[in-house]
């Protein structure tokens, strides 16, 4: 297949994929909790918008400019010496030509931590991880859910044996992004609107 009709099919493929991030509730849901914690997230509708315009001569510009910038991050986990690591890492600089990431480029992950004050219809967060209290914030999370679980399955999801019969899909669980704690409560509903299941 030439490389301009392999092109095509990729681009075509993507702009599928993107057309169709938000059409199931549970991902769009989902979507929109990613919209509101991180302070930088390409909206998809952007992306289909530029995508659309991008040729196969725009891609080959590209690579010189990717590859000034590709840089070496890494994590030696396990049962290894400094020694042993160093060496590990100097494997990648010597094989791939590029240097490590200089300390001032790096940055942690871009995440609002919101306010307890925070009025949304969407509320996502308990706190942010705090080292020692993490392992016991995580503890007290993981028990709760053991407890709500089955109560709330069995007391709003729609069926013969349920009460309230608000949604199809219901679940809760324990939700960490970028080291603040979260619980969510997931009813999906063709019935009721997120304010009516919110406060019922």
């Amino acid at each position: 297949m030439p490389i301009s009709d392999r092109f095509m099919v990729i681009k075509e493929d993507m702009e599928r994929k993107l057309k169709n991030t938000n059409v199931k509730p549970l991902s769009h849901s989902a979507y929109l909790r990613v919209q509101v914690l991180f302070q930088r997230l390409y909206d998809v509708d952007e992306k289909l918008h530029i995508l659309s315009g991008l040729s196969i001569s725009d891609v080959k510009s590209f690579i010189p400019q990717l590859w000034s910038k590709v840089y070496i991050e890494g994590l030696c986990h396990g049962n290894l010496s400094e020694k042993e690591a160093v060496r590990l890492s100097d494997i990648f600089k010597t094989n791939f030509g590029v240097q490590p990431l200089p300390i001032e480029l790096m940055r942690s992950e871009q995440c609002i931590c919101l306010p307890p004050s925070a009025n949304l219809i969407r509320d996502l967060q308990i706190e942010r991880e705090l080292r020692i209290e993490s392992l016991r914030l995580r503890a007290l999370i993981d028990l709760f859910n053991e407890i709500v679980e089955e109560p709330l399955f069995n007391q709003l999801r729609s069926g013969n044996r349920t009460k309230e019969q608000l949604g199809y899909t219901v679940h809760c669980g324990p939700w960490v992004t970028c080291n603040i704690f979260g619980f969510y409560f997931c009813v999906q509903s063709a019935e009721y609107n997120p304010i009516y299941l919110r406060d019922s």
